[in-house]
């Protein structure tokens, strides 16, 4: 609800529904979501977001309000995820095929992260990213000074100790880096990060106050 921008703006009615009503309609349509679930603040200004979110029947979970990567994770750490896909709430366009193809990726290439925005070839909000859940602790131990705490991927993603691998079907991707700069993880020896055929929890956060 803290934006200076757009006070409000998940929140405002878009065809007889809020903005994140359509989101969270939109991100029904993935099949390879595992579970939807909205993570937004502890403020108290962002109770409305909880409420709307009951009458939607989708769970949330309330966090930092600054530092989003501590929300993600402790949400992540709260649902016991194995995988967060990240999807910002005022993105009512969503488009649930483009999020289910980064999943799928995510899945078939076990990457740490995947993400289709990384070199932007698709309109914007229309952005998916995905990371498995140890590379998502591993960047909130690290706590990088550089990290900036709004955004837990995009361009800071050399600032979480991970290692551009690849690109697959226009997605690029990303290990976690070693000691040494290498990649942790090699396609010989790589241990999956989730079970076979196995979908990643979703997390959807409100998008916190810009300063």
């Amino acid at each position: 609800m803290g934006s200076t921008r757009l006070p409000g703006k998940v929140m405002l009615d878009l065809g007889g529904v809020t903005v994140l009503a359509r989101v969270v309609e939109r991100l029904r349509r993935a099949h390879l979501v595992g579970e939807l679930v909205i993570a937004t603040t502890t403020d108290p200004a962002d109770d409305v977001i909880v409420r709307e979110c009951e009458s939607l029947g989708v769970q949330t979970f309330r966090g930092a309000e600054k530092d989003v990567l501590d929300r993600y994770y402790q949400a992540a750490l709260h649902f016991n995820a194995e995988a967060v896909v990240r999807i910002t709430s005022d993105c009512p366009l969503i488009d649930p095929e483009i999020t289910d193809n980064v999943i799928r990726v995510f899945l078939d290439q076990r990457p740490d992260y995947a993400s289709n925005a990384l070199q932007r070839t698709y309109p914007r909000g229309l952005d998916t990213e995905a990371i498995a859940f140890e590379a998502l602790e591993r960047t909130w131990r690290l706590q990088l000074a550089a990290m900036d705490c709004r955004h837990t991927g995009g361009p800071e993603i050399h600032s979480l100790g991970l290692r551009m691998s690849g690109k697959q079907r226009g997605l690029w991707l990303a290990r976690c880096a070693g000691p040494d700069g290498s990649a942790s993880r090699t396609p010989g020896n790589q241990q999956p990060c989730l079970p076979e055929g196995t979908p990643g929890r979703l997390v959807a956060g409100e998008p916190v106050r810009k300063s």
